[in-house]
């Protein structure tokens, strides 16, 4: 890079020898701009290790990784998705070179982005991202390791106080169970299917998603979780934890609309084959699973948008409604082993006190304290 006559700068980059030497230039008005061109040519264009790369811009950096090796294979949705890193990354650390790239400037980075309230979804999805190019960069000898993978992008978000547990009410939880189960199967979308399955048995979602014909006991009437389904591979996994493995007792009729659903869908009926597939024979995806079980909470309870809940609500309704007195009163230790969790982490995020359950003992308490004057 020079600067010429004019003030401006102009920086030239070549690559190759011989016959397959290639030239290119250009002129920028601040060197700034020269610096960022800079980097990225010899990114793009270098096949050697001869380059300083400590003084290459970051972002240049991960632009030209997202262009070189995610533009031409990943999804439209998800190559914005690391456009929408590569912006951050230009507010935030415009000026970081690779060579002064380490762990704690990740870590005070990922802080600075959530005291400004981005979600952890948001910075998750950020990590992600950054740790791939970083990743690339170790592969190819340009860092000595990914200075984000040990990231907690979760650490400034600690210091909020929690969200409040969302359930539905039991009132709720009755209504909606017995809209879904009146239903014919044949007239059940996967959508529907699936909020049945997890409000009549606690399963997550991914649990839901991944059963097959032959979790289902038809003799015993019973349902084995023995695996789920991974949003991110598109793809089987084991389950969250070891307490996730279980077989549970499951009503009659959710067994029969199952057995039916499966003789309706699945044609080839291979054991196998999971169970609740959309139209095009996929799974059906989470994100929209949000939205469908929003749109229901409104057709009808009649809920307000923002008053409706994400569906791992449906699994702390089921927990919530099994433990109340006023409808399961089943004990925390059998409910845990029907969730697949402890009884710690029950007690902890999944037991709330029902509406209903709050009114009557409150009535109660009125009533015998009038008594008394």
């Amino acid at each position: 890079m020079q600067k010429i006559s004019s003030g401006k700068y102009k920086v030239v980059i070549s690559s190759g020898s011989g016959t397959n030497r290639v030239r290119k230039s250009r002129t920028f008005a601040t060197k700034r701009e020269a610096l960022a061109w800079e980097g990225k040519m010899q990114l793009l264009r270098s096949t050697t290790r001869t380059i300083n790369y400590a003084n290459v811009s970051f972002c240049s950096a991960f632009e030209i990784f997202i262009l070189k090796y995610k533009r031409p294979v990943v999804s439209a949705a998800t190559y914005k998705s690391y456009e929408s890193t590569l912006r951050m990354l230009s507010r935030q650390v415009p000026d970081l070179k690779l060579g002064n790239l380490n762990h704690d400037m990740m870590l005070k980075l990922f802080n600075r982005l959530g005291k400004s309230g981005l979600s952890n979804r948001s910075l998750r999805k950020h990590k992600s991202n950054i740790s791939a190019a970083l990743s690339m960069l170790v592969q190819h000898d340009v860092l000595l390791k990914n200075y984000v993978a040990l990231v907690d992008c979760r650490s400034a978000a600690k210091n909020r106080p929690p969200k409040e547990m969302s359930v539905l009410s039991i009132t709720q939880y009755k209504r909606l169970v017995g809209y879904l189960n009146q239903k014919e199967v044949s007239k059940l979308d996967c959508w529907q299917m699936l909020i049945l399955v997890m409000l009549s048995t606690g399963l997550r979602t991914q649990e839901a998603q991944a059963l097959t014909a032959d979790c289902l006991d038809l003799d015993n009437q019973t349902l084995t979780v023995k695996q789920a389904w991974s949003r991110a591979s598109h793809s089987i996994k084991e389950p969250k934890t070891r307490h996730s493995y279980r077989t549970i007792k499951i009503p009659q009729s959710l067994l029969n609309k199952l057995v039916t659903w499966d003789n309706i869908h699945n044609q080839t009926h291979d054991d196998n084959q999971l169970l609740i597939r959309n139209a095009n024979g996929c799974v059906p995806d989470s994100a929209a699973l949000n939205y469908h079980f929003r749109q229901i909470q409104q057709d009808v309870l009649g809920m307000d948008p923002s008053d409706c809940i994400a569906p791992h609500g449906l699994r702390r309704t089921f927990a919530s409604v099994m433990l109340s007195k006023d409808f399961g009163n089943m004990s925390v230790e059998v409910v845990s082993q029907i969730l697949g969790d402890t009884i710690a982490v029950v007690n902890e995020f999944y037991r709330k006190v029902m509406p209903e359950t709050s009114h009557a003992e409150v009535s109660n308490m009125i009533e015998q304290l009038n008594d008394i004057a």
